[in-house]
């Protein structure tokens, strides 16, 4: 049986969605991070529903296992429900990104990290 999570507007800034369409990580304006600093070149992310919306800041997750560069990310204050962590970047940084019907793993340099 898989462990299950109840999202909630206490503990939504807690967790994130793993997207392999995302082209940068975006966190919601209450997730954890670090390094914040006002973005002094937005970006302007596509939704779904064709809308756009632009970031605020540049910041890093707060994950220190991660290489520096897969922890770039993006705060986005009108993204509302959950935080996206780019499958792109995890790889380009040097990441491998496992995924299967019931799990997920992050490995760097063959070790499991996340």
């Amino acid at each position: 049986m898989l462990p299950t999570i109840t999202l909630n507007s206490e503990n939504q800034h807690k967790w994130a969605i793993l997207d392999s369409c995302a082209s940068s990580t975006f966190l919601i304006a209450s997730a954890p991070s670090r390094n914040r600093m006002l973005a002094t070149a937005p970006l302007t992310i596509r939704l779904p529903n064709g809308e756009t919306i632009n970031s605020s800041h540049k910041c890093e997750l707060d994950l220190p296992q991660l290489p520096k560069a897969a922890r770039v990310a993006h705060e986005v204050p009108n993204l509302l429900n959950s935080s996206l962590v780019s499958v792109v970047k995890l790889c380009q940084a040097g990441c491998e990104v496992i995924m299967t019907s019931v799990w997920c793993e992050i490995r760097l340099k063959g070790k499991t990290i996340i």
